[in-house]
């Protein structure tokens, strides 16, 4: 312990934006053996991760044998380059210039151990309501990212700033106060409650002004184009939501619903088969826990300390469950 650094070294470099000539001999950036060790092994865990997001889906090695990765990824790929798209079916779409910034975000919080940070602003829909909180789509993103990041050096975070009945505009007045000085993707999800797009250029421009760092801007529509705007007029990274459905097997029978994956069922639900899904949320307040103990001690939970409700409240028609916010996470994670 006493041989290990006292100081910050990063606190010496704006940004953390440390030329490679100025790392110490000494540290592991520089250390070429280290490296050819520590990236393959980096590209392995990523896979993994990712291979685990298409293994839930039916998409998988075992599931498709004859198919190649792109194939099976297909469902939550990001559409990088081309012509603007306001959303897609699959995991979105971004420029490719905007693809780079994000691999350079993410190879620079690797490179200096900083943070990876996502903050989402939106309405109740987006904030999870009606669903318990870490089953909301920004804390699946932290479910997926933080651990994968955690093992190359990486804290990372994903804030949920939803706020039900409301726009972003509060939050885009005082976007580095609210959503945060070190985010590195801003989320826009409001559009049953900001359905004008000069509101979202709002929150795009103040999160770019009001945080120390131009987070990339990844909205849930921008049919008008804002973010493109915004991209040509400033440089800023910018995306769009994908849906993250591309591909999905429709069922035409009760038992072809019942084969499909856990994560699939809700999502996949035609006319004729309507009464299978019902369990749109899943999760309740309080769940009795009668009979259990450990090493003598009772550790039964059946006599809440105060009421409990049934059920999290906003379990409105329109607010998605657990399983489309799955998705959802699944898709904005993926091309991450």
């Amino acid at each position: 312990a006493s041989s290990r650094p006292k100081d910050d070294f990063y606190q010496g470099f704006p940004n953390r934006d440390v030329p490679r000539d100025k790392f110490p001999d000494t540290a592991w950036q520089v250390d070429k053996d280290y490296l050819a060790k520590f990236l393959p092994e980096a590209v392995d865990l990523t896979e993994r991760a990712m291979e685990a997001i298409l293994s839930e889906y039916g998409r998988g090695k075992k599931d498709l044998p004859d198919a190649s990765f792109k194939e099976r990824s297909a469902q939550f790929a990001a559409v990088v380059g081309g012509a603007h798209q306001a959303n897609t079916q699959s995991g979105g779409w971004m420029p490719e210039a905007s693809f780079k910034g994000l691999q350079r975000r993410l190879l620079h919080a690797v490179m200096t151990e900083d943070r990876f940070n996502v903050a989402m602003a939106g309405h109740s829909a987006a904030a999870g309501h009606g669903n318990h909180f870490v089953q909301s789509y920004t804390m699946q993103i932290q479910r997926i990212l933080e651990p994968v990041l955690a093992r190359l050096g990486v804290k990372s975070t994903a804030r949920n700033v939803g706020m039900g009945g409301l726009g972003t505009q509060q939050v885009a007045m005082a976007a580095g106060d609210i959503l945060g000085h070190d985010i590195d993707v801003v989320l826009w999800d409001s559009g049953m409650t900001e359905k004008d797009a000069p509101a979202r250029g709002v929150l795009g421009i103040q999160s770019l002004l009001g945080c120390d760092r131009a987070p990339m801007l990844w909205f849930e529509r921008d049919k008008e184009k804002v973010l493109a705007k915004i991209h040509d007029k400033t440089g800023a990274d910018i995306a769009t939501f994908g849906a993250g459905r591309l591909g999905l097997k429709q069922p035409t029978t009760e038992e072809e619903w019942k084969a499909l994956p856990w994560a699939v069922q809700y999502l996949a639900c035609p006319k004729e088969l309507k009464h299978l899904c019902k369990e749109r949320y899943y999760g309740k307040c309080w769940v009795d826990r009668k009979g259990f103990s450990w090493e003598g001690i009772d550790l039964s939970l059946d006599n809440p300390p105060s009421g409990q409700k049934n059920e999290p409240g906003g379990r409105a028609s329109w607010h998605p469950g657990n399983r489309e916010h799955q998705v959802t996470g699944r898709a904005l994670t993926f091309p991450i």
